[in-house]
């Protein structure tokens, strides 16, 4: 629980004529802050050429300082891979200063959006990102036929983030906090699914004896075949992209002996 004095000297720290609202946002306006929780502040300006973040430390808290705009904001709640973040950071956010009533409008915004509004463009941005992370696939498949551990490993990391992503939007999951993102992703697609293994597999999230950066990345291609098999392209282009990787990716797990096929990477 922060002290009302720290709240108040942030406030006097990051207030300023060109400021409209300030708010907290996270474990410390949710109430459920743990020790090393840090403090999320959000500042609202009259007008801001793009967002910044700055840092600070106070009486030993780790201070994050986000400044935006509210249109800013707005927009975030119109763009679907904004807008599973966006949402339920308004919602629970705890207004400190809000000259005119503008943070509030915002936030009753955010509490009367519904995903369905964005059903469409999502989809849309689902299918384009997938058939993007393309390059990250052909990473991988390069890296681990090279033995070039660098190369698997980051694209690996790449086609996780980008792949819970994919699915996270073409699912709808409006996100409560970063802590709990790849597990409302895992329940959204199912706990014991098989995406959900591989999703752990890649990520790290699972400790199975003998994980290799090999074993990783076969899981990340994995990953990737699951996640195609639940999305629709939008557009023919990203269908003829998403149709290339898959062919590949299958080729390549069925190269060489003692490579798992399709749903069983790295068991």
């Amino acid at each position: 629980m922060l002290r009302p004095e720290l709240v108040k000297r942030l406030v006097d720290r990051w207030d300023h004529p060109t400021i409209v609202a300030m708010a907290l946002t996270g474990s410390h306006a949710r109430g459920d802050a743990v020790a090393r929780s840090d403090v999320d502040l959000w500042r609202f300006a009259r007008d801001l050429q793009e967002k910044q973040l700055a840092v600070e430390v106070h009486d030993d808290h780790l201070i994050s300082i986000t400044t935006t705009t509210i249109e800013a904001c707005r927009r975030e709640l119109l763009l679907p891979a904004k807008a599973i973040w966006a949402v339920t950071g308004l919602r629970q956010a705890r207004v400190l200063v809000d000259r005119g009533g503008v943070l509030q409008g915002l936030i009753q915004q955010a509490r009367d959006f519904r995903w369905e509004q964005l059903e469409d463009s999502a989809r849309a941005y689902a299918s384009r990102t997938l058939a993007e992370l393309a390059e990250e696939a052909q990473k991988v498949m390069s890296g681990l036929s090279r033995g070039d551990h660098g190369r698997a490993a980051y694209g690996t990391l790449g086609l996780f983030l980008g792949l819970t992503e994919v699915m996270a939007v073409s699912k709808g999951v409006l996100i409560e906090t970063e802590n709990s993102y790849f597990e409302q992703v895992q329940d959204a697609v199912g706990i014991c699914s098989p995406w959900t293994l591989q999703h752990r597999l890649a990520g790290g999230l699972r400790e199975t004896p003998g994980q290799t950066v090999e074993s990783r990345g076969l899981a990340a291609l994995a990953l990737y075949l699951l996640t195609a098999d639940q999305m629709s392209p939008a557009s023919p282009e990203d269908a003829r992209v998403i149709a290339w990787v898959r062919d590949s990716i299958r080729a390549f797990l069925g190269a060489g002996p003692g490579v798992p096929c399709e749903g069983t990477a790295a068991r």
